[in-house]
């Protein structure tokens, strides 16, 4: 382990904080070294949850994304309705079908381009991960079919869902079996399955023997009843236990039951029974968050007190980054961000107008456009952008994009796909004609959502129409510059009402690069101020399955920067933006080159605790960048 040493920053934790050590340093800022004393009773890290560590963003019902992909079927089936996701809860009615689906981790759709936070891109390791925690209330009623309700966990390995590799909990998650043949009465409950022995029917894939130990999809139905539920959050975490004793005085069987600090109507059963002295409460499954604890008998509180559960730093890389490389219309002179009427040439098949920083879209549905905007039974709506100087595909890289979709849930099959087109010159010889060709569908979601699409990634850069006549050999972006023409599709509509949608901005971005001996500013942002980090330390590798291959050479910096936080770090068009998220916590680290190879490398981020019988969690960067 590396650490810093600086007699300023040591009085300062002296004198104001008096609860922390200084580390000591040795060469270069590498990584730093701070220890907090705080009761250990009191405080708890979080377990290691999959979507917290992998998706870098917990189930925890805080937006619609958590629990929105494939909801209801992609809009083909009313399987929910009256869906709510407010005040952290995700509340929804199941009909009269009895199949109260939605998934957590959806793997992608078959005929899609597979962009965004999908299970192809962030597969679950089924070895890893195993225990699954969901905090829920549900309505259940008296048994039916001669068995309680009970909650089931679907696993799948691809895309293909039920029609490929899958597995399902049978029985489930038993909701209320305590109310026998009777009513139950509902109740916040932490309900938990260890997945690898849960009983699985004959004929179905066990958690354990997932395809090269991977699933990419992770279903729940909450309920086998035509009734109400509410989701509080949903874990999967790696079955590691995370405990402190709880001591009370008695005899006899106590119960243990949770509120959060966050929602004090929420009494959260976690032990129905129990006599041990002292409890050893598992609190993997709880999300981060300051809780009170109750042990009862009956109604009466044998002990209780207040506990903290202290969430997990969570570091994403601003630079390099999808949009921190070069973007090639603001390169040009005026960015794609929708703040003047030059950003877009023309549309068509649409009503738009410019307002508010973003491109307001009014698309109706296919029956009722005029002709010419049939494009093969779909409406056929598109946005031209300015165009500038003919594009280089071998350098410009990553198309990205941030808009706004009116609607209830997600409905591909029907609409939602974008389409990137891009315009060459044709064979004819003539300098006006021009060869079209059209990418592959990248599904969206409701809201307001930002997509990335690698064009030089074999399937998402290809070409799937062309107008065949006119074009030269190639159907791929990276075959077939220079790109004179470019255009963005916001959907096919065939739903049968008109589609509202708001697009903010359009970015298409070369990698980010260095000379190599040259600095490179590594852009880092964290979910917690860093001065909350124990240590850290940074890599740069050529492969992502060994993030800490080679060691970053920092600047030689002394006394090192101070922490930063409430900065801002983003490509310069993104400062007109509208809708644009807030970064918090950011630190930039000088990269020292010197030493590097030239190459296409990813940056990681190697997080450890004060605690050494705790593992290291480790971050890396989700685009490559190049030293030349």
């Amino acid at each position: 382990m590396r650490n810093l040493k600086s007699k300023g920053l040591f009085i300062f934790l002296c004198v104001i904080l008096l609860l922390a050590l200084p580390g000591d340093v040795f060469g270069q800022a590498l990584s730093v070294s701070l220890l907090t004393i705080t009761p250990a009773a009191a405080i708890q890290l979080e377990g290691r949850d999959f979507a917290t560590l992998v998706l870098r963003d917990p189930w925890d019902m805080s937006e619609f994304t958590d629990i929105s992909q494939y909801l209801n079927q992609s809009g083909q089936v009313n399987l929910l309705d009256n869906i709510s996701v407010a005040n952290s809860i995700f509340s929804a009615h199941v009909t009269a079908l009895k199949q109260a689906t939605f998934h957590v981790l959806f793997p992608g759709y078959k005929n899609g381009l597979l962009v965004g936070k999908v299970g192809h891109i962030y597969p679950i390791d089924a070895v890893t991960y195993k225990c699954i925690y969901i905090a829920a209330k549900v309505d259940s009623g008296p048994p039916q079919y001669g068995a309680p309700d009970q909650m089931v966990v679907y696993w799948f390995a691809n895309e293909e869902l039920n029609n490929g590799t899958w597995g399902l909990t049978v029985p489930g998650i038993w909701m209320y079996p305590e109310a026998g043949a009777g009513t139950p009465t509902p109740r916040w409950k932490l309900y938990n399955l260890r997945l690898d022995q849960a009983e699985v029917p004959a004929g179905y894939t066990r958690w354990e023997n997932a395809p090269n130990g991977l699933w990419q999809g992770l279903r729940i139905d909450a309920t086998l009843q035509e009734t109400n539920f509410q989701i509080d959050w949903v874990r999967l975490t790696d079955c590691n236990a995370v405990t402190f004793p709880i001591t009370w005085s008695g005899s006899g069987n106590v119960s243990v039951s949770v509120i959060p600090t966050k929602g004090p109507d929420r009494d959260i059963l976690m032990i129905a029974s129990t006599q041990d002295k002292p409890i050893n409460l598992d609190v993997q499954g709880l999300e981060p968050g300051t809780y009170t604890y109750y042990v009862k008998q009956g109604s009466a509180t044998l002990a209780s007190s207040i506990f903290t559960v202290k969430k997990m730093p969570i570091a994403k890389f601003e630079k390099p980054s999808f949009t921190s490389g070069t973007d090639y219309a603001t390169q040009n002179g005026n960015s794609w961000d929708m703040t003047n009427a030059a950003d877009v040439v023309s549309t068509q098949c649409m009503q738009s107008n410019m307002a508010n920083g973003v491109l307001q879209m009014d698309t109706v549905s296919v029956e009722s456009q005029p002709d010419g905007c049939n494009g093969g039974g779909q409406s056929d709506p598109g946005v031209f952008l300015s165009e500038f100087e003919p594009a280089d595909t071998t350098q410009y890289r990553f198309l990205t994009f941030k808009m706004y979709t009116e609607g209830p849930w997600q409905n591909v099959p029907n609409a939602m796909i974008v389409r990137w087109v891009w315009y060459i010159q044709a064979t004819t010889g003539l300098p006006d004609d021009r060869c079209i060709l059209v990418s592959g569908a990248v599904p969206y979601d409701v809201g307001w959502q930002t997509y990335t699409v690698d064009l030089h990634d074999p399937i998402d850069g290809a070409a799937v129409q062309t107008s065949e006549l006119y074009c030269p050999p190639g159907r791929h972006w990276l075959d077939t510059g220079p790109v004179l023409e470019m255009r963005l599709d916001p959907n096919e509509n065939i739903m049968g009402q008109t589609m509202h949608q708001k697009l903010d901005w359009v970015l298409l971005t070369k990698m980010d690069e260095v000379v190599h001996g040259s600095t490179f500013p590594i852009q880092v942002s964290l979910n917690m101020p860093w001065s909350e980090l124990e240590y850290y330390e940074l890599y740069y590798t050529d492969n992502l399955q060994a993030p800490k291959q080679h060691l970053v050479q920092l600047e030689n910096i002394y006394p090192p920067p101070p922490l930063q936080g409430n900065l801002l770090f983003l490509p310069l068009l993104m400062n007109a933006y509208s809708g644009g998220d807030l970064l918090v916590n950011t630190q930039t680290f000088n990269w020292n080159t010197s030493n590097v190879q030239p190459g296409e490398y990813y940056l990681c981020i190697d997080i450890g605790f004060a605690d050494p019988e705790l593992e290291h969690i480790h971050y890396c960067s989700e685009a490559p960048m190049i030293v030349r």
